[in-house]
């Protein structure tokens, strides 16, 4: 952000944070994710499922993992463990893959 608006980026970061943790220990059934790609209702989401967390192993790591993730999963994306129809598929995120041929980064030491 900083080369598009000059910001200072820890205030901003600072800002949110503030924010974020205003209403942390009021009491809630539900907590939400305000930047998230789903809007508020979606990203509205019970409160027990995200408040602890279980450690899983994940390739030669562990890692935490909300204990109430499937109902998470479930509730942003349906039964999440059966990919949608092809013609359901789509790029959400605007990613797109560059090709940059073949290409070699020579370096010369110079001492």
């Amino acid at each position: 952000m900083k080369f598009i608006y000059p910001v200072n980026v820890n205030r901003l970061k600072n800002k949110i944070k503030k924010l974020s943790n205003k209403n942390l220990l009021r009491d809630s059934e539900f907590v939400v994710n305000y930047g998230g790609a789903y809007g508020y209702w979606k990203e509205r989401v019970s409160k027990a499922w995200v408040s602890d967390t279980i450690y899983k192993h994940f390739e030669g790591i562990k890692i935490p993992e909300p204990i109430g993730v499937n109902e998470y999963l479930t509730h942003i994306h349906g039964d999440y463990m059966v990919l949608p129809p092809e013609d359901k598929r789509w790029n959400r995120h605007s990613i797109i893959q560059v090709d940059w041929g073949n290409y070699a980064i020579k370096s010369r030491d110079y001492c």
